[in-house]
C-alpha cells in the first residue's frame, strides 16, 4: 500500500512573512479542532525543516507554527501530514473526500468507485458501507487520490465496535496492548498529496521543449508518520514555490475545518 506513494513524491495568527512569488497562506488565528496544542505539538508530526533560532516551538500555538511553516519555509507536506494527524477523525475524512472531488474530472472508473464508497461510508458509517469502501480501495490499488481515501474510510473508527465483554476489558486494562500507528491519518495525508499533486499537473501548460519532470520521492522514515520527503525542494526554490501554489487550497479546506 504505501509503496506507490513511496515513488510518488520525491486573519492570520501572526503577520505572515511571504517568500518572494510564494503564495501567501492565510491562517486563521486559533484552531480548535485540532489534537495538537502546542507548536511543538505539530512538530511531532511531520518532518518540518527547523524554526529559526527564536523561535521555540513549545511557545508558539498551532496557528503560529504552522503560519511559520507555510508561510517561511514552504513546508506543505509536513502541514498535510500534521493536520491529517490532528483533525477529528470525521473532519480528516471530510477532507480527504473534498480533496478527491478537485480533481474528480482527472480520476478513472476504480478511483470515482472508491470516491463514491467513500462518501457513502461517511454519510453513513456502518460495518457494510466499510466493508464496501475497502473493496473498492484494493481494487484501485492505491494508484490515486480517491483509493487512499476509500483506504482511510475502511481503516476508520466511526463505524461503532461491538461492546468488549467484561472479561476482555479486564485483560486489556491488566495487559494494554502497544499503541498502533495512525493509519487513517497516513492515508488522509496520501489522499491530500495526491490530490494536490494531480490538480498541479493538470494547471501546468506543457512546454514541448521542457524535459519529463522527475517526481519526488517519499520515505517512510517512521511507521507511524505519513510519507515525508526526501530531498524536498529548496526553501525559496522554484519547486519549493511550485509545490506550495499546488498545495494551497488543499491546505487551506485543512485549516478551515481545523477552524471549525
Amino acid at each position: 500500500m504505501l509503496s506507490f506513494l513511496a515513488k510518488t513524491f520525491g486573519a492570520a495568527a501572526e503577520a505572515p512573512k511571504p517568500t518572494a512569488s510564494g503564495p501567501l497562506f492565510v491562517v486563521p488565528p486559533s484552531l480548535p479542532q485540532l489534537g495538537a496544542k502546542t507548536g511543538a505539538d505539530l512538530a511531532a508530526l511531520g518532518d518540518f525543516l527547523p524554526l529559526a533560532a527564536e523561535q521555540n516551538p513549545l511557545q508558539l500555538t498551532p496557528s503560529q507554527y504552522l503560519a511559520a511553516a507555510l508561510n517561511e519555509r514552504q513546508d506543505v507536506i509536513p502541514v498535510t501530514q500534521a493536520l491529517a494527524y490532528s483533525l477529528p477523525e470525521k473532519q480528516r475524512l471530510q477532507w480527504a473526500l473534498d480533496s478527491c472531488e478537485e480533481v474528480k474530472g482527472q480520476l478513472p472508473e476504480s478511483e470515482l468507485l472508491c470516491l463514491k464508497s467513500a462518501s457513502d461510508y461517511l454519510a453513513a458509517p456502518t460495518a457494510a458501507n466499510q466493508e464496501i469502501a475497502r473493496l473498492a480501495a484494493s481494487k484501485a490499488d492505491f494508484q490515486g487520490p480517491a483509493g487512499w481515501a476509500a483506504k482511510a474510510a475502511s481503516l476508520s473508527s466511526l463505524t461503532p465496535s461491538v461492546p468488549l465483554s467484561p472479561a476482555v476489558q479486564a485483560a486489556l486494562a491488566k495487559d494494554p496492548p502497544a499503541k498502533t500507528p495512525d493509519v487513517v491519518g497516513l492515508c488522509v495525508a496520501g489522499a491530500v498529496m495526491l490530490a494536490a499533486t494531480r490538480a498541479g499537473q493538470k494547471a501546468k501548460k506543457p512546454d514541448p521543449g521542457d524535459a519529463p519532470e522527475k517526481p519526488a520521492t517519499i520515505q517512510l522514515a517512521k511507521p507511524n508518520l505519513a510519507p515525508s520527503p526526501d530531498g524536498k525542494p529548496a526553501r525559496g526554490s522554484q519547486g519549493a514555490l511550485k509545490m506550495a501554489t499546488d498545495f494551497k487550497p488543499f491546505i487551506e479546506k485543512g485549516l478551515a475545518f481545523a477552524a471549525g
